[in-house]
């Protein structure tokens, strides 16, 4: 892979993830988004402080885009089952669908970079 492909495959993923998810000129909440797919994916519970802790953020930092992202159906937030005092993220169907929507328009331009990865051997 080369710097330019590089930059441009950063670029496209950034045009589309601002395109499609609600980043407002921040990176956190596409950080939070982000962190809570890791974590459904995983089939991991994502806590409130283990949120914090792994997108490096303060709680105040994060407070006003998590409530915004949750005003907005983007993530749901619900109280653990097994500890009240927790407080829980969770993916809804729209974010579920935006990543999904996401993904297959990321393939193109994945291929076109790993193309060019001097390790990279094609199928044909």
């Amino acid at each position: 892979m080369n710097i330019e492909n590089a930059v441009d495959f950063i670029h496209t993923i950034g045009d589309q993830c601002s395109a499609c998810l609600p980043v407002n000129n921040s990176l956190i909440p596409l950080l939070i988004l982000n962190e809570t797919m890791a974590h459904h994916l995983q089939d991991k519970d994502l806590s409130l402080k283990n949120l914090y802790t792994a997108i490096r953020s303060s709680e105040l930092g994060a407070r006003n885009h998590l409530s915004r992202l949750e005003k907005n159906s983007w993530l749901a937030i619900e109280k653990s089952k097994i500890d009240t005092r927790v407080k829980l993220i969770k993916p809804t169907k729209k974010l579920l669908d935006t990543y999904q929507q996401l993904s297959l328009s990321f393939i193109p331009t994945a291929q076109k970079l790993c193309a060019n990865c001097p390790h990279y051997k094609s199928k044909s």
